[in-house]
């Protein structure tokens, strides 16, 4: 199991604010750029994966690590695959921990999607890592 927990990340306020919808320039815009500041700051997006192997499909489902799943999808998207990477990604606790200005009612929408950015920056590391990254490169 391998877990990343120095994930380099940039946040685009520009790119950021047309997301939320918030003109330059304007009041919502000053308090929005706050919000990416701390981010910044205190951001810590985080990820682990492992690499694990199939080891039963059967109708509807497929079972790895012991775990079965009940999904056709899955069985199909899986069909002559042996090996998987199952991974899992967070902002980072960190990012909850943030007091948002009170009486703000569009601060926690706006702060959610900056996490959405942070939550990002994790799953483009997973996509980039040892042999994860030779069988799906981008």
């Amino acid at each position: 199991m391998e877990i990343l927990t120095d994930i380099p990340f940039t946040l685009d306020t520009g790119t950021l604010m047309k997301k939320v919808r918030i003109e330059p320039g304007s009041d919502d815009a000053d308090l929005f750029e706050t919000l990416v500041g701390t981010a910044r700051d205190i951001g810590k997006p985080k990820a682990i994966y492992t690499e694990s192997f199939i080891e039963a499909r059967d109708g509807d489902t497929v079972t790895v690590d012991s775990v079965t799943f009940v999904s056709r999808t899955l069985r199909m998207n899986l069909e002559g695959i042996g090996r998987v990477f199952p991974f899992l990604v967070t902002c980072g606790r960190e990012a909850d921990g943030v007091d948002l200005p009170a009486g703000e009612f569009l601060a926690p929408y706006w702060w959610d999607a900056i996490k959405e950015a942070l939550l990002g920056a994790a799953i483009s590391s997973i996509s980039t890592v040892g042999s994860f990254s030779a069988m799906h490169p981008r």
